[in-house]
């Protein structure tokens, strides 16, 4: 069995897959095809064991998952409990993990309402136990397609419940050992924020503590565009690197070989938890734990079975651990480059072992990316090359070193601690530089699951061709598995369908268009949230934006790399809050607003922000119309009224076989204007005016145009009491089927030709036309 438990542990792997994936036989046939090779090999004993690994794992994740149910109903609950993660304080919003004293964790959040209140809460740490009363929320599925769903993240954490705060009462103080370590973690965090300024204790505290909270975001966002964050995570580079310098250390104190190496893997676990226990230091940690155990019992223990035995041992404790990102990424690029030895053997210099490192780390990773990020840089390859080398033998060691001296003497300390303070600055401005650069950035969209196999195997076939050729062969597989990719891509966007999708914005209105294939993609309004006026101390770091976390992650998702024409229908900001930001971070070829759109200074800086960008501006009225492979026909605005609403934008369109009407805010005196310009006028489907307000969406308005589904974007409990419960009654009174946002998430229509289906997000059920 030496270097054959990655069999057992991919076996385990297929069968906890399988027990989430059902009725998908999918993961069945490749464990069949799995036990069909190995019993192929004449492995019959290592195929038995594999047989047993999977059919062990299948029902223990079933009976693992089943017990991950909670005790609580929505609703009002006081309770006793312990606070058992360190209080994160984002402006006015505090937010920590609590554990009730039936043994069940929630997510606490509390606002905060005033400043001194803020300070006092600094005293709330792990090991407190308080008082608790507040609500419990259900946490939400995600409301549109490919979005981030954080009831399952929450669920992964066995959390079922937020539990919005009203008060936190008498706290007594009773620590438990990890309580110590995570308070001695927090102090570090504040004496090196004490110590180094703002942006570089960000990076300092990425290195030592696995803290990248304080990280500025644009600086995190450039080494993730640029494929180059896994260097600020604590990883193995980082487990090594402190592994060896405490056992040459323990060595020259005296300490015997066999005490070293024990107190080492004694040591592991709690530094694994000092660094915040993320899947890339624990399974680091593991690894090292088990190599040094074996060498403690005189035995040799491959990399390949360290890090198989460390992944059973995982999934074994937390079979939820498979769908964390920062585990999928650590152990695809761990297993990758430890099964890449013979390529590596054959490199002839540093540069070259660097350049293949860097290759096969970046390529076992891209379908991982492509699948939770949409998009990479071609980048990625030129800038491993660049900064692993800069952080491993400067930046991370400097940053030891300079921790080391501030402790000791703060005089020399400052010199180093501005030398670092240099160093990252120019490091954050160089990957700042590259990140912007444009036409590097690919975007995939979300591939699909069996898009994600095939990429797969394609890097797997490229990797066996480099390992059985010499360096001097390898451009030809390199390039051939380069082309395929780029074929498959290509390919995975010609067969999408095309959409029409009413996004879930809140209380506003965004709608995406996508024409099926490689065509052209279009969006009506932004969407936009109210900005209450807050003091300093109450604003956010990152507060939301529709624009950066809805709107450009769905486009992305879809593998959309510019909007050919951004529609914007008037200018009240729930339409075009955020069409600013949209412009400034992603590609807009063509802005078509209505006649007489710009009257107050939003609109006038969107107007100027396009022509700064080279955007065509087309200022269209009732009777214009836009041509191509979907023909947008301008019904409103005729002339220039007191009203935006009814100066609104209104467009019709023929979609996926469908007739479908985008009345912006509309309200009823336009609404009798347009229909008595166009009598004729019928639509299958209509975007309901104005969020369902009852000034909108009059009875002669849907006699005329005769709509089997009216479609209403509002957002949940808003405040307006939209859509008014009068325009539901005049809408089923005509018989027309009613899509809301607020209660069904994105509404979506995907079609192939002339026919489509609706689908909603959540509750995910689905109608067929």
């Amino acid at each position: 069995m030496r270097g054959q438990w990655a069999y057992v542990a991919i076996s385990a792997l297929l069968a906890i897959v399988s027990a989430t994936s059902f009725p998908s036989l999918l993961p069945f046939f490749i464990f069949a095809a799995l036990l069909f090779f190995l019993w192929l090999q004449h492995k019959r004993k290592l195929a038995f064991i594999v047989a047993c690994s999977f059919l062990f794992m299948l029902p223990y994740f079933h009976w693992y998952d089943q017990q991950n149910k909670t005790n609580y109903h929505e609703g009002m609950l006081s309770a006793k409990g312990k606070v058992i993660s360190s209080p994160e304080i984002d402006g006015d919003l505090m937010t920590f993990a609590v554990e009730t004293n039936q043994g069940e964790k929630l997510t606490a959040r509390y606002t905060l309402k005033t400043k001194q209140e803020m300070k006092s809460t600094n005293n709330i740490r792990p090991g407190d136990i308080c008082n608790f009363s507040g609500k419990l929320e259900k946490p939400k599925n995600n409301t549109n397609e490919n979005a981030f769903n954080y009831k399952r993240y929450l669920y992964f954490q066995q959390i079922h419940w937020l539990y919005k705060l009203d008060k936190i009462g008498h706290c007594t103080y009773k620590p438990s050992w990890k309580d110590h370590l995570e308070n001695y973690r927090q102090k570090m965090i504040e004496w090196i924020h004490h110590k180094f300024p703002e942006k570089t204790a960000g990076f300092v505290l990425a290195l030592t503590v696995g803290y990248q909270n304080n990280i500025p975001e644009e600086d995190l966002a450039a080494y993730r565009k640029l494929g180059i964050v896994h260097i600020l995570s604590i990883s193995g580079l980082h487990v090594s690197i402190l592994i060896a310098s405490l056992y040459f250390f323990l060595l020259r104190l005296g300490i015997s070989k066999e005490q070293t190496i024990m107190i080492l893997i004694c040591f592991l676990p709690f530094y694994a938890l000092l660094t915040g226990g993320a899947p890339p230091v624990v399974r680091a940690s593991l690894m090292a734990a088990l190599i040094m155990g074996g060498t403690l019992f005189k035995q040799n223990m491959p990399l390949s079975d360290s890090i198989s035995f460390s992944f059973l041992l995982m999934t074994f404790l937390d079979p939820y651990e498979v769908f964390h990102l920062g585990f999928q990424l650590s152990y695809a690029v761990t297993f990758s480059l430890i099964l890449s030895r013979q390529i590596f053997q054959k490199c002839r210099n540093s540069l070259q072992l660097l350049a293949a490192v860097s290759f096969v780390a970046q390529t076992a990773s891209l379908p991982i990316i492509c699948y939770y990020f949409y998009q990479f840089s071609l980048l990625s390859f030129i800038m491993n090359i660049m900064f692993v080398p800069l952080y491993t033998f400067f930046l991370l060691p400097l940053t030891m070193i300079t921790l080391i001296l501030t402790v000791i003497s703060s005089s020399i300390g400052s010199i180093f601690v501005s030398l670092l303070h240099t160093s990252f600055t120019l490091s954050s401005k160089t990957a700042l530089f590259f990140s912007n650069l444009p036409f590097f950035m690919i975007t995939t969209g979300k591939p699909t699951v069996y898009l994600f196999l095939l990429q797969c195997v394609i890097f797997i076939s490229v990797f066996f061709q480099m390992e059985h050729k010499p360096m001097k062969k390898w451009g030809k597989p390199i390039l051939c598995s380069s082309l395929l990719t780029a074929l498959l891509l290509i390919a995975g966007k010609m067969t999408m369908p095309g959409e029409v999708t009413v996004l879930d914005v809140g209380q506003g209105d965004s709608i995406f268009i996508r024409e099926p294939g490689l065509g052209n993609s279009y969006l009506i309004d932004t969407g936009g949230m109210a900005v209450f006026e807050k003091e300093s101390w109450q604003m956010r770091k990152k507060p939301f934006s529709i624009a950066l976390d809805v709107l450009i992650p769905y486009l992305q998702s879809k593998g959309v790399e510019e909007i050919e024409i951004l529609f914007l229908t008037h200018g009240d900001y729930d339409h075009i809050g955020e069409s600013l930001t949209l412009i400034k971070q992603f590609r807009v070829n063509k802005l078509v607003i209505p006649k007489y759109f710009s009257r107050e200074e939003l609109e006038k800086q969107i107007v100027k922000e396009a022509k700064n960008r080279g955007i065509e501006i087309f200022e269209l009225e009732a009777g214009d119309r836009i041509t191509g492979r979907t023909a947008f026909h301008v019904l409103s605005p005729f002339t220039k009224s007191d009203s935006k609403n009814n100066d609104s934008l209104v467009l019709m369109a023929k979609i996926g076989g469908l007739r479908w009407l985008f009345t912006g805010d509309l309200e009823e005196s336009g609404e009798r204007h347009m229909i008595k310009q166009y009598p004729k006028m019928t639509a299958d489907v209509v975007k309901i005016g104005h969020h369902g307000s009852r000034t909108s969406t009059s009875d002669i308005f849907l006699q005329t145009i005769d709509p089997k589904i009216g479609v209403i974007s509002a957002g949940r409990n808003n405040r307006f009491g939209h859509p008014h419960q009068e325009v539901l009654n005049r809408l089923k009174k005509q018989n027309v089927s009613i899509f809301r946002t607020d209660q069904m998430g994105a509404v979506q229509y995907k079609y192939r030709k002339s026919q489509g289906t609706f689908l909603f997000y959540p509750p995910y059920d689905t109608l067929t036309k």
